[in-house]
């Protein structure tokens, strides 16, 4: 028999903030892999039955804890335990979730994502800052401060794009854009022939 893995995103740490299926799976659980991240809190939430397990990482740490971290999840679920896999914020957004979901999918172990407010919105709308509004700001970029070290060159790539439109407002807005750069473009390249005049 096979267990489950749960990995769940347990909010910005404000512990009226984690969803209520989140805590749900944190009550039922046979063994929980908490974060650094995930506040006391919510870790005095997970029941004496079950057991807590600390897997988290300080900055600085060496990163390869995180396949002892692959193995326990695999380990346990294979002794048919129900397993959360509790991760601070949202568990794929820059939470490892998606390669550790990865993990599990080739090693034939069951697994449900539960997504949790992650910090980079948390503490926006806590803060009183909106992140999206009509007037003022039309989109959110999230970057990572921390690339795969394996990665031959770090850089910004492969970037995934959330949208809530239309295709056709897509082309509309595609359009405008490139106009707007073809403007841009054409104003630099006039400052730049004005920059080379007056320095003559």
């Amino acid at each position: 028999m096979t267990g489950k893995v749960y990995l769940v995103g347990a909010g910005p740490g404000d512990s009226k903030l984690i969803t209520l299926r989140a805590l749900e799976l944190i009550e039922k659980a046979d063994v929980v892999l908490y974060d650094r991240l995930v506040s006391k809190k919510i870790i005095s939430m997970i029941p004496k039955t079950a057991k807590k397990v600390y897997v988290g990482r300080a900055v600085g740490d060496d990163t390869t804890h995180q396949k002892g971290t692959n193995d326990l999840m695999v380990e346990y679920a294979k002794s048919n335990k129900h397993v959360v896999r509790l991760k601070g914020g949202d568990p794929i957004i820059f939470g490892r979730g998606g390669e550790e979901a990865e993990f599990l999918k080739d090693h034939k172990v069951k697994y449900e994502i539960v997504p949790g407010i992650t910090s980079g919105i948390g503490s926006a709308t806590y803060a009183g800052i909106p992140l999206t509004h009509r007037k003022y700001s039309s989109s959110v970029v999230f970057v990572t401060g921390h690339e795969d070290p394996e990665k031959k060159q770090e850089i910004v790539k492969d970037a995934k794009y959330v949208s809530t439109m239309t295709e056709e407002r897509k082309k509309q807005i595609v359009k405008s854009v490139m106009f707007k750069l073809r403007v841009i473009r054409k104003k630099e390249a006039i400052n730049s022939q004005l920059s080379c005049f007056i320095n003559f």
